[in-house]
């Protein structure tokens, strides 16, 4: 009896619990809503869903696609097509060209070709001395270069010496040589070479020349270039002449006249000592040094003509030369 009594309230009791339980779940769980959990899970799917999704597709994809294809393709496209190809091949035939023709031609026919027709400026041009017979002042011996340029314009020599006298004898095709025109130029090789000076010795002892002619563009007449020629009356010196060397034309007997060139500079020591036929000479107003007894036992020689005046006193002349500074010696002696 005790047992099922205790039983009955038991289960009243649980039954209590469960219906207090029940009514406050549905209160906690409604917030005041219908009291079903439907309406409290809805809400929350809906708003995550649709405002996620919907912004993202739509605006991300539009403007990517649309601004980023469209203005790569048009304006790069037309502007670099246009503009590129047509102002870089105008500019680049026209102005280019034009001024490059003209001024280049014009220039180059006026001032450029005369001085390049010279050879003396030619660079194609080399420079070389005449050279003939040499002569060794500490043995005395005199002999013709077989390598000189003499020799290679065909020529050849002999030196001779006598108890009295000495010859070089300058011979061309076997025969002797009386007339000496030295060419300006010459070939040899391939290669052009112009003549610009008369080499110390070059045509030594060559007493039987009668005449000679000094090509223009030679500056230099060297060192005994012309010693005992005795027999020469003809001699040609160019204008371009500058120097006249030691003994160049010592003991020319023959050689009644000379002309200095306009632009000669130097006339050295004994240049025409024992010219015994020399009636005048013109001593050129460029000349700035003359060498001790240059014209020494020049007998026929009555005057000099220097800076304007006339000199037939040889002690008046050598004064004046010595006082202007381009003589130190006695330059007119008369034995």
């Amino acid at each position: 009896m005790l047992h099922k009594n205790f039983k009955s309230a038991n289960t009243y009791i649980f039954a209590l619990i469960f219906s207090v339980a029940l009514f406050l779940g549905a209160n906690v769980t409604g917030c005041g809503t219908s009291g079903k959990a439907g309406p409290f899970v809805i809400p929350t799917v809906e708003p995550t869903q649709e405002p996620t999704v919907e912004p993202t597709d739509e605006p991300t994809v539009e403007p990517t696609e649309e601004p980023t294809v469209e203005p790569t393709d048009e304006p790069t496209g037309e502007p670099t097509d246009e503009p590129t190809g047509e102002p870089t091949v105008e500019p680049t035939d026209e102005p280019t060209v034009e001024p490059t023709d003209e001024p280049s031609v014009e220039p180059t026919d006026d001032p450029s070709v005369e001085p390049t027709d010279d050879p003396s400026v030619v660079p194609d041009y080399e420079e070389v001395e005449l050279t003939g017979f040499t002569y060794d002042p500490d043995s005395d011996d005199v002999v013709f270069d077989k390598n000189s340029v003499l020799a290679y314009l065909g020529y050849t020599g002999e030196y001779e010496e006598t108890e009295k006298t000495f010859f070089g004898h300058l011979y061309k095709d076997g025969q002797e040589v009386t007339k000496l025109e030295i060419p300006e130029t010459f070939e040899k090789e391939g290669k052009t070479y112009k003549i610009t000076g008369i080499a110390n010795y070059a045509l030594y002892g060559c007493n039987l020349l009668v005449s000679v002619v000094i090509p223009d563009g030679v500056t230099s007449i060297g060192e005994g270039a012309f010693f005992l020629g005795e027999s020469i009356t003809s001699l040609t010196i160019p204008d371009s002449v500058a120097s006249i060397g030691e003994g160049a034309f010592y003991g020319c007997a023959s050689l009644t006249a000379v002309n200095l060139p306009p632009n000669l500079e130097t006339i050295d020591d004994f240049a025409f000592y024992g010219c015994k036929s020399l009636t005048s000479v013109t001593i050129p107003d460029s000349v700035t040094h003359l060498g001790e007894e240059a014209f020494d036992v020049c007998d026929s020689l009555t005057s000099i003509t220097w800076n304007g005046t006339k000199y037939t006193d040889p002690d008046a002349f050598n004064k004046d030369v010595k006082d202007a500074g381009i003589a130190n010696m006695d330059v007119w002696v008369v034995e």
